[in-house]
């Protein structure tokens, strides 16, 4: 009775793990504004859910690099649908850290209308059927301000 009890606790647990994981695939719409007192980063992050079935989005943790240097977090709690054989965005916005960058080399490079390295990396979390799961992210890509 014991096998026959673990046997389906088995099945049914490997039965709502997702056949594949999410797939990170760009940063979309990446802008850098200084229309206050700090610059901001918005962009639209691109996953697909390759399964039959729609999750969950849970958490974003993620580390924004600007020129190489750390400047902002993306610390954000979620419940967002993700449909099943499908692409989404999730949109985010940081406050870049001036300090972190050190105030003239970010001044210099942000304000002076160069091109920005941009380096977003970190996870995304989702579940389906309360099982957990991260997707890798790591994204560069070479900006301009607007102003």
């Amino acid at each position: 009775m014991n096998k026959l009890l673990l046997v389906v606790l088995f099945v049914v647990l490997v039965g709502c793990v997702p056949k594949e994981e999410l797939k990170f695939k760009r940063v979309k719409n990446v802008v850098l504004t200084a229309s206050g007192a700090t610059p901001i980063l918005k962009g639209d992050l691109l996953l697909y859910n390759p399964n039959d079935k729609r999750m969950k989005l849970k958490k974003l943790d993620l580390i924004i690099e600007l020129n190489g240097k750390e400047a902002g977090i993306v610390d954000q709690r979620l419940s967002q649908v993700i449909p099943a054989n499908d692409e989404f965005t999730v949109p985010i916005e940081v406050a870049i850290s001036l300090k972190e960058m050190g105030l003239l080399d970010a001044i210099s490079g942000i304000l002076g209308g160069k091109k920005n390295t941009v380096r977003i990396r970190g996870k995304i979390r989702g579940s389906v059927n309360g099982v957990t799961i991260g997707v890798p992210v790591d994204y560069t890509e070479e900006i301009r301000m607007k102003r």
